[in-house]
């Protein structure tokens, strides 16, 4: 029964200092318990938001506080979460918020001064997220340079804006920056017209090359065929000859018959 109300508390937690009390009572008045909440705590804190881990830390942070105050021997909640603590911090390197992790620093710091933890081991403790604290104060110092680099700039052209006092000045400067864009697309229409006209002329060269190789080609055959006729009258010459001849031949033996 006990645990069942244990596990809706701590699912219930939330900001109000109030409620973080009340649940850090009541798991202070169940010391038998403590290793089984530790347990629980762990959980939670892995499970939930990252907004949420922190108030984990606080609970931990008031129970750790009860048990100072009563000063009871057996300091069973100090040893129980004592020896989750590492595994529990370690939780809060995947966090991203510098704000946040100065808060777990912050109890940490608190649980070395009240002497709740030996100095040795609070030192591991931060050590497991100054790596992550330093690269996100890394980011923030880059972010705020950047910040600075967009403020110098929009400074600069507030000055210029501000250096064209008259506003025929800065309808100049406009028309000044309309002719510009204009001439400068003339400028690439011209020499997208000149690559055309280059070309075609090289087009234009190509084809006079296969004209003259056509009519070159044309002449070639004209000049066949001529031959081609002039051989054909020969032999028909020829031919017309030996027909003669031979006609001649007949008639002469017909009259010496």
């Amino acid at each position: 029964m006990i645990i069942k109300q244990i596990e809706k508390l701590l699912s219930s937690i939330n900001e109000n200092y109030s409620t973080i009390q009340s649940i850090a009572q009541f798991c202070f008045e169940n010391p038998d318990e403590a290793n089984f909440i530790a347990f629980l705590v762990e959980n939670e804190i892995k499970q939930v938001e990252s907004d949420r881990k922190l108030l984990y830390l606080f609970l931990i942070h008031e129970i750790f506080l009860l048990e100072l105050k009563q000063r009871r021997a057996t300091i069973d909640f100090i040893k129980a979460f004592g020896m989750k603590m590492k595994n529990m911090i370690q939780v809060f390197q995947i966090v991203s918020s510098i704000q946040l992790l100065d808060k777990v620093f912050y109890l940490i710091n608190k649980w070395e001064t009240e002497m709740i933890f030996h100095p040795n081991f609070t030192m591991k403790l931060r050590s497991i997220l100054l790596p992550k604290y330093e690269l996100l104060q890394k980011s923030k110092q880059q972010q705020l340079l950047d910040e600075m680099e967009k403020s110098e700039k929009l400074e600069k052209n507030l000055k210029i804006i501000q250096s064209v006092s008259h506003p025929k000045q800065c309808y100049k400067l406009l028309k000044q920056v309309q002719q510009l864009e204009k001439r400068t697309l003339e400028f690439n229409q011209n020499r997208n017209n000149v690559n055309k006209m280059k070309y075609l002329n090289l087009m234009i060269e190509e084809g006079e090359e296969c004209r003259k190789l056509l009519i070159n080609s044309i002449c070639q055959i004209q000049q066949f065929y001529l031959d081609l006729s002039k051989q054909g009258e020969e032999l028909m010459k020829d031919l017309k000859s030996t027909n003669k001849l031979d006609y001649y031949k007949r008639k002469k033996k017909k009259l010496f018959r």
